[in-house]
């Protein structure tokens, strides 16, 4: 009878020992899982900054680019009425003069 029980008792400190390393196993496969959420969380995260950075950045030349093309235009046309102007404004003058003294006269 005493083996019996002494067996039992055996049995029952290998299952509690069992399952103590089952808990302290567990708890530990939680930290690692943990960590690994946080190290792919900040891997994601500095892949979405450097993908976020390269767009701005080419979001960014893009918009110079129409910026240039604006401006050249804008000066082609300046060059333009400049030029325009240039050969027209002796006439322009000397027409709204003429028109100035045909008010006046009357």
């Amino acid at each position: 009878m005493k083996e019996l029980f002494d067996k039992i008792m055996s049995i029952d400190q290998q299952a509690n020992q069992r399952l103590k390393e089952a808990v302290k196993q567990k708890e530990e496969e939680a930290l690692r899982v943990a960590e690994q959420k946080q190290q792919l969380e900040r891997e994601m995260e500095a892949k979405a900054k450097s993908y976020l950075a390269k767009l701005e950045a080419s979001e960014q030349q893009a918009a110079d680019e129409v910026k240039s093309e604006i401006d050249q235009k804008a000066e082609e046309e300046r060059k333009r009425l400049e030029k325009i102007y240039r050969g027209n404004r002796e006439e322009w003058v000397s027409s709204v003069v003429l028109s100035v003294l045909k008010a006046s006269e009357k």
